[in-house]
């Protein structure tokens, strides 16, 4: 449900039926994350800025299948690295230490991955809930090259939030629907557009070595 005085930033944004966004952590990083901090244009307008101060999980806005992603901005006097993150019902608490995330032509470390648990209650006395968050940061790596550090608007992290035992199912209920959408398009006669809509689309990456500008347009042939 959505909360009144929402910023248009924060609301809920639906996807095209039929769609899915399931990124991979590369993609998140390099195709979200990056544009984000440097503030050049999105491949799409799927992920949206949250304060975390202001939402319990069960509240939060956003899309995702079984899972939901924001961008968040860390304030002046915390820092992604800080154990625990209030909430008006509990709290987010950091679980281990963070994780290299690496690409996979270079197997490059991009990026860094911290998993935090949420708690109702207070801090010490709360009790763990199922939701997890994947919180996602930028190595210094990813901040140096074609575009400088100082060129970097904002602080920005990715999330990904899900409640651990949904979030299983829905990810089985996608598997099972997927393999029998490609039962039925092997027995079916209609021909394959696939290569006309690959042909019809272009999409600009970033590489290894220098950044650009991250635009995904499809044209559909008619």
């Amino acid at each position: 449900m959505e909360k009144k005085g929402m910023s248009p930033n924060e609301r809920k944004i639906r996807l095209l039926p039929g769609f899915r966004f399931d990124p991979t952590e590369q993609e998140l990083l390099l195709y979200y994350l990056k544009p984000k901090v440097f503030s050049l244009p999105l491949p799409a307008g799927v992920i949206p800025e949250i304060n975390f101060k202001k939402y319990d999980p069960w509240d939060l806005p956003g899309v995702g299948h079984g899972e939901r992603y924001f961008f968040n901005q860390p304030e002046a006097n915390h820092s992604a690295k800080t154990m625990y993150r209030l909430t008006s019902s509990g709290y987010w608490k950091v679980a281990g230490k963070d994780r290299p995330v690496m690409t996979s032509q270079s197997n490059r470390p991009i990026g860094t991955k911290q998993v935090l648990t949420f708690y109702i209650g207070r801090p010490a006395h709360g009790s763990q809930t199922n939701w997890i968050m994947h919180e996602y940061c930028l190595t210094e790596g990813n901040l140096i090259g074609t575009y400088r550090k100082s060129n970097a608007t904002n602080d920005w992290t990715v999330c990904r939030i899900f409640e651990k035992n949904k979030y299983r199912t829905s990810k089985m209920e996608t598997i099972r629907s997927s393999s029998c959408d490609r039962v039925l398009l092997q027995d079916s006669s209609v021909p394959s557009f696939r290569s006309d809509f690959a042909a019809s689309s272009s999409c600009i990456t970033y590489s290894d070595e220098v950044e650009q500008n991250s635009t995904c347009t499809s044209n559909p042939t008619k």
